[in-house]
């Protein structure tokens, strides 16, 4: 995949045009995970303060430290679930196999 982007022809980059080369179908999806990595995050930032004369940097720190914060808490609650999925998956495993005795 290419995109071209001339600053003399264009006025701006759409993220959805970019996404729909990826997934014609469903573009929000690709922007959705875009959005999620950090590194586009930081992206956004530079091109921003580079192409952006009104573009206000303490509004974008406070956006991007609310984002990180975010990132972490959803990592925690990825890592609780994989642990509640897997001890759920050995309990279904010792009842179907019988090590698991119905408690009185």
């Amino acid at each position: 995949m290419s995109v071209q982007w001339n600053s003399e022809r264009d006025d701006f980059i759409s993220l959805t045009d970019i996404a729909k080369l990826k997934d014609s179908d469903n573009p929000r999806y690709i922007i959705q995970n875009w959005l999620r990595n950090r590194n586009t995050i930081e992206f956004l930032g530079v091109w921003e303060s580079l192409y952006n004369p009104s573009f206000n940097r303490v509004e974008f720190d406070a956006f991007r430290h609310q984002a990180e914060r975010l990132a972490k808490l959803n990592a925690i609650a990825i890592s609780q679930m994989e642990i509640l999925i897997q001890d759920h998956r050995i309990e279904a495993l010792e009842a179907h196999s019988g090590k698991l005795s119905p408690m009185e």
